[in-house]
């Protein structure tokens, strides 16, 4: 055999085409293949004992060589190169018919079925060398070429039990290359674990990196250290198996939903023009200036801040139609459907029958607790049934939306969007008019924590939030949204009818209130230490902020305890000063002050005082206080009795 013509061949066709040709080692090449760019060298090419392996990495191998004008049986060096011997006299010829396919006649059939090369086999066995056990004998000169050991059955993959595998047995490692179908998968499986069973060391099945056998895998440049363990190629085969059937199933159960649900007929389109021909409508409200009608609201609050009694509240006006919160008059509604998932049932009724609603029969409800995982609304049938359950009704509240999330495994930060959706649908379905969703605030923030999308939905957020982190610090209401603005205000809490009221009064004006409380006493302080100070020097003089420090003065002048007055010299201003009590009246000769009787505030107990009798003048002995003699009394204004 004369190695490398037929290697030299192929180089040929491609350069005799002008096709790029890079040399890359000994009797290895990329070239260009045909029809691609000069940079795509994507044909790999490697001389072998007596054949040429060619692989192409772009379009298909036999699609290249025929573009070169070769045949297969061109990849050979010489017709006899496609003759297998055997050790024991069998030969193995490959020929190729016209079509181009492959076919194998066998010569000295009555030769002992034995492994391709045995006498190489028996010695590496002996030495402890690694086999390869490949499938035909082209791959087993392919993997010689990589310098290890290979061998065969003959008479194909479906015949390797033909074969006496014992002179592996002193082998290293054992490798059986298979081929990437069904039959050559088949074969190195069960010869792996024959193998396994003999008792051989290790045995492994291997795939090829490149192509569909161990000499597409090394024509393609690949070494040994590039084959594939094929029990990975293997699982990932049962992975897909199992995917495509649950895939299967999952399609299934969505045309079977499909083919039971209702046909979606989208709703119509309409003309910009006419739609804005129509006359507008004042916005109407369920609770004034707080709940659109048809409108989604969240209740966004914090922990611990009374969300339970705001709820409370609110289905005690929409049953009976009062003001809400005292100060928002609601429209009473015929049937409001309350769907809690927090308070035990126990706790629920306690609470509820303290609100002393007037119309108790138009509220139903239910408790979820412990039975979350009955509202998974994203499932259409588990929708249409709860749209039975709860009917028509004009506001449906669910109190609160977190449990509901974790019940059925949707993440706050990335699926409230998706049960929003199922909501909303519920509500269609059920011809519910408005909804109230509950949910908490974070913890380190005042919105509603999680998706966007939590925002996005309602028409209108309400909030309820503590002063501070104290259980007992006074709760803040405000509201926002689509024609609703209500500014914070801080709420009254009446304990025994669990009554909330609305007010005036946000947490930033009461913070305000109590710094100017504590400045107005530091400003009287320093004007008293420092009488006729200007206004610059009480801001430069008392800490805090000069804006609060001014209005603190300000309402002390107000409330007569500092006096403003005009400063003299060319600079001019105002220079302030402790308040001078008023000096008392004095009498003329002879006379005697009769103290204005005094008015007290009601409420602390001083309503009824008895005047001190007073004594006549006239009288030597008429002032019994002890007062000098001769001086008139401080206490009752009569003159000390002589003596």
């Amino acid at each position: 055999m004369t190695a490398g013509i037929a290697y030299q061949r192929v180089l040929d066709k491609f350069r005799d085409q002008g096709l790029k040709v890079m040399e890359t080692g000994r009797d290895t090449a990329s070239a260009q293949a045909p029809g691609h760019s000069a940079k795509d060298l994507s044909v790999s090419l490697k001389a072998v004992d007596g054949k040429a392996l060619v692989y192409s990495h772009s379009d298909p191998t036999d699609v290249v060589m025929a573009a070169l004008g070769l045949k297969m049986a061109d990849l050979w060096d010489t017709p006899r190169d496609r003759e297998y011997h055997y050790d024991s006299g069998r030969t193995v010829i490959r020929q190729y018919t016209a079509d181009g396919k492959k076919d194998f006649r066998q010569q000295h059939t009555d030769r002992p079925v034995e492994l391709f090369k045995l006498a190489k086999v028996r010695q590496a066995s002996a030495a402890g060398s690694d086999i390869y056990i490949c499938e035909g004998e082209e791959d087993v000169r392919a993997l010689e070429a990589l310098g290890v050991t290979a061998t065969t059955n003959p008479m194909g993959a479906k015949n390797w039990d033909k074969v006496d595998y014992s002179p592996v047995l002193g082998a290293g490692n054992v490798y059986v290359v298979a081929d990437r179908d069904e039959a050559g998968a088949a074969r190195a499986r069960d010869l792996a674990e024959h193998l396994r069973q003999m008792g051989v060391r290790y045995a492994g099945t291997l795939l090829s990196r490149t192509g569909n056998d161990a000499a597409d895998h090394v024509a393609s440049g690949h070494g040994l250290d590039a084959f594939v363990n094929s029990a990975t190629i293997e699982h990932e085969q049962n992975v897909e198996r199992e995917l495509a059937r649950l895939r299967a199933q999952q399609d299934a159960r969505k045309r079977l939903a499909d083919e039971a649900a209702p046909p979606t007929i989208p709703p119509p389109l309409r003309r910009l023009d006419e739609f804005l021909a129509e006359p507008d409508e004042d916005a109407e409200y369920r609770v004034e200036g707080l709940m659109p009608t048809g409108g989604n609201v969240i209740v966004a609050a914090q922990f611990k801040a009374g969300k339970s009694t705001l709820i409370g509240n609110l289905l005690g006006s929409l049953a009976d139609g009062g003001d809400f919160l005292g100060q928002f008059p609601a429209n009473a509604a015929g049937r409001v459907v309350l769907i809690d998932d927090e308070l035990d049932p126990r706790t629920m009724r306690r609470w509820l029958r303290d609100h002393t609603i007037d119309h108790p029969e138009r509220v139903e409800l239910v408790s979820l607790r412990g039975h979350l995982s009955t509202f998974n609304i994203l499932d259409p049938a588990t929708r249409a049934a709860w749209a039975d359950v709860i009917g028509a009704c004009d506001v449906l509240i669910l109190d609160c939306l977190r449990p509901v999330l974790d019940a059925l495994g949707l993440d706050e930060n990335k699926d409230a969007g998706r049960f929003l959706v199922a909501f909303d649908a519920l509500k269609a379905e059920a011809q519910i008019d408005e909804a109230v969703v509950v949910h908490h605030m974070g913890h380190s923030g005042e919105r509603s924590r999680g998706d966007s999308r939590i925002l996005d939905w309602p028409d209108v957020s309400w909030r309820i939030v503590r002063e501070n982190d104290e259980p007992s610090s006074p709760r803040y209401f405000s509201a926002f949204g689509r024609d609703v603005e209500v500014k914070e205000g801080r709420l009254s809490y009446d304990h025994p009818t669990r009554a909330l009221t609305y007010g005036e009064g946000s947490r930033k004006e009461a913070r305000d209130f109590e710094a100017v409380d504590e400045a107005k006493a530091a400003v009287l302080t320093f004007v008293t230490a420092n009488p006729g100070s200007s206004g610059e020097q009480i801001q430069a003089g008392v800490p805090g902020g000069k804006q609060v420090t001014r209005v603190a003065r300000d309402a002390l002048v107000a409330e007569g305890r500092v006096e403003k007055r005009n400063r003299a010299g060319k600079g001019g201003g105002f220079a302030y000063f402790p308040s001078t009590p008023p000096t008392p009246p004095q009498p003329s000769q002879g006379e005697v002050l009769t103290p204005p009787t005094p008015v007290y505030k009601t409420g602390l107990g001083l309503e009824v005082v008895e005047s001190e009798p007073r004594q006549d003048k006239t009288d030597p002995g008429y002032c019994t206080h002890g007062t000098t003699l001769g001086a008139r009394c401080t206490k009752c204004g009569g003159r000390a009795a002589t003596s």
